[in-house]
């Protein structure tokens, strides 16, 4: 202890001192939120009753799943992209409906969506009806003894998609949670392929080809898996793309509040949140894809002008053939993504 001589000092010290122990701890003992902040650890009894909260604090479950689980709530997206469209969670409602049977154990229980309808706000009632079939290795309490390994739970959704999870070791890793978003998203909206075009080619310039200062070699081993070292752009081709493309990662001020087209913007938005939704039943089913990294993955004012470049065009997929032309390796990394894609749609 600080040496104190003065008495009144002392006891407000050893009064402060009890006062933080006493937050520290519950019932005599330290909570397991305060042993992971000081030890960086998280133990799971049998049967804990606390799987859920320590499900949270250690990113297996989606704080967006807090409301939904313990208030049978979800509220809609705060995007106002486009009024006289609907909610843009909307669509991956399915997705969501998926992650709640797992963690209530398919009680067939309903949760509420607070949504927007125009400008005003609507409660719709999401019942079982939108439930995959429950799958066979899903026992009661799935979770409640924690997360330890791998488990086929996303694998079982994915039989819902039209893609064979087993071919996705034809494209890069990082790609993979991308492209499950992207057939799924297709699958239930009217994108075009512009769209899909646009959101492909993001990625190849964010992932496989941004620089960052890094040498094509250091590249992260789970981008570049699946892609051989021959097989990734040059330094070169990174630079040459970048100057043809640039151009599309910008908008100026009088764009962005006088021109913004919210038609296009929409399916935009639509797609942030699938790919968020179909990411956090990922990490809650302990799947062995990984995560996505957004900033490396999708970038909006990208996605839109490009977009929106597309729209003018008679052919699309010929003019960013056209584009990419100087970078060979880009382009053909580019032509495989949408050749996938396209046999699964």
């Amino acid at each position: 202890m600080l040496n104190i001589s003065d008495s009144e000092q002392k006891k407000r010290f050893l009064k402060t001192e009890k006062l933080i122990d006493d937050c520290l701890s519950y019932k005599g003992q330290q909570t397991f939120l305060v042993n992971f902040i000081l030890n960086g650890t998280i133990l799971f009894e049998q049967n804990d009753p606390l799987w859920f909260a320590k499900g949270v604090c250690l990113g297996h479950i989606g704080i967006t799943y807090i409301d939904l689980i313990k208030h049978h709530t979800l509220f809609g997206s705060w995007d106002v992209e486009d009024l006289t469209a609907e909610d843009s969670l909307v669509l991956s409602l399915e997705i969501i409906r998926y992650a709640y049977d797992l963690l209530t154990g398919y009680d067939g229980s309903v949760f509420s969506l607070m949504c927007r309808e125009g400008t005003n706000i609507k409660k719709v009632e999401v019942t079982s009806a939108l439930s995959i079939p429950r799958p066979d290795i899903l026992t009661d309490g799935f979770f409640i003894n924690g997360w330890t390994a791998y488990t086929p739970l996303f694998d079982a959704f994915l039989e819902n998609i039209p893609l064979d999870s087993a071919s996705l070791n034809q494209i890069p890793e990082s790609a993979h949670m991308l492209m499950i978003s992207l057939v799924y998203f297709s699958h239930r909206s009217n994108i075009t392929a512009s769209f899909a075009y646009s959101v492909l080619l993001c990625y190849v310039l964010l992932d496989l080809c941004s620089r960052n200062n890094v040498a094509v070699q250091d590249v992260t081993e789970t981008s570049a898996k699946s892609v051989s070292e021959k097989a990734m752009p040059t330094n070169a081709e990174c630079q040459v793309v970048y100057a043809l493309t640039t151009k599309y990662f910008t908008a100026s001020d009088s764009q962005l509040h006088n021109n913004v087209d919210r038609k296009t913007l929409h399916p935009l938005v639509q797609f942030q949140h699938c790919l968020n939704e179909m990411n956090h039943l990922n990490t809650l089913c302990a799947s062995k894809y990984p995560r996505t990294i957004y900033y490396k993955t999708f970038n909006g004012s990208f996605i839109y002008n490009m977009m929106k470049q597309l729209e003018k065009e008679t052919h699309p997929l010929l003019f960013l053939e056209d584009l990419l032309a100087e970078t060979p390796t880009v382009l053909s990394l580019f032509q495989q993504l949408v050749q996938f894609y396209e046999e699964c749609t």
